[in-house]
């Protein structure tokens, strides 16, 4: 697995243990938010530099990025599926969506 994909591993990891010990209720402000969502989209950029840069940047949000959960391990699982991992794929995102919903309100993927 390549550097960049590691890291990107990495950020959904932290943000995951992130949610699940500080409070719940760690709302971002609305021009936090508006960052978040605009972190959010360059998840899909072109180049693995600018994928992990943005995704660094949302792991400094720490829990009030919770929202760019789904998106990162949806990331995560193209990333793995590109590498030919098709069957770690399943089963990491799998128990990574598992962590998320039993952290957070929305029950999202698998």
């Amino acid at each position: 697995m390549g550097h960049s994909f590691k890291d990107l591993l990495y950020v959904v990891i932290a943000l995951l243990i992130s949610i699940s010990v500080s409070a719940q209720d760690a709302k971002p402000t609305p021009q936090e938010s508006k960052a978040i969502q605009q972190l959010i989209s360059k998840l899909d950029a072109f180049h693995g530099e600018d994928r992990i840069a943005a995704a660094n940047s949302l792991a400094k949000f720490g829990s009030r990025a919770s929202a760019a959960v789904p998106k990162l391990i949806e990331r995560v699982e193209k990333d793995l599926i590109e590498k030919g991992l098709h069957s770690a794929t399943e089963a990491l995102c799998k128990d990574l969506y598992k962590i998320y919903s039993v952290n957070s309100t929305p029950n999202v993927g698998y």
